[in-house]
């Protein structure tokens, strides 16, 4: 089965900090579209992968839908079309600079070892975070991310239905931390260059605060 993946990008700077209010703003815009903030009309969280995602792309605010996400952006977002959107205290308005598009095939992603870098991941929650820090071996504290890294893919891979009878590599070629905030939590996340044997979509994320930016793919040729 193949995936729509498309993403929106728009010629608005965003802070890094701001994508909260800018999630805000996409959703009341929505008319508070489910598949924008993954929950029911009751206000339950909807637990499966975020199929729209809010991001900066190349310094510009952006939005990446995948499947039915993906119809719902290109449905909201019409090319060179301006929206004033509230970010924080303030209006800005907001133009579309590109809508793109590509079909995404998970079946035929194991292959040939690939490389990618992921901006932002944020890999671990509250006590594994403790368990890696208290841990003094570096290789022990990788090896531990090498793992968490792996159950990311497959994870990724289950929401899209997909579950391998193949052997999944994937390992940490380097890794740079730097302090992040996710959900007013002050946490730690990596940007890093990974290898794979299993072709991840463009512009995605994986890990943890996804829909937030945090994870995201981007191939390294």
């Amino acid at each position: 089965m193949e995936y729509k993946i498309s993403t929106i990008k728009l010629d608005g700077i965003l802070a890094e900090r701001e994508i909260p209010s800018f999630r805000g703003a996409i959703i009341e815009l929505s008319k508070n579209n489910h598949l924008f903030h993954n929950h029911t009309d009751e206000g339950k969280c909807i637990l499966h992968y975020p199929h729209v995602q809010y991001k900066i792309l190349d310094g510009k605010a952006s939005l990446v839908g995948i499947a039915d996400g993906a119809d719902s952006l290109e449905s909201l977002f019409q090319m060179g079309g301006n929206y004033q959107l509230q970010i924080g205290r303030e209006f800005r308005d907001f133009t579309v600079i590109s809508k793109t598009s590509f079909y995404f095939e998970p079946s035929d992603s194991v292959g040939q070892k690939r490389r990618y870098i992921i901006d932002g991941w944020l890999p671990l929650n509250k006590s594994n975070y403790i368990e890696n820090k208290e841990t003094s071996s570096l290789s022990s504290r990788v090896l531990q991310l090498d793992a968490v890294l792996k159950g990311n893919i497959l994870s990724l891979y289950k929401n899209l239905h997909v579950f391998f009878n193949e052997r999944i590599e994937a390992n940490i070629v380097t890794l740079r931390p730097r302090n992040a905030t996710f959900k007013r939590v002050k946490m730690v996340s990596y940007d890093t260059v990974i290898e794979t044997n299993v072709a991840l979509p463009e512009h995605c994320g994986i890990g943890k605060g996804v829909s937030h930016g945090f994870g995201t793919v981007k191939s390294l040729h």
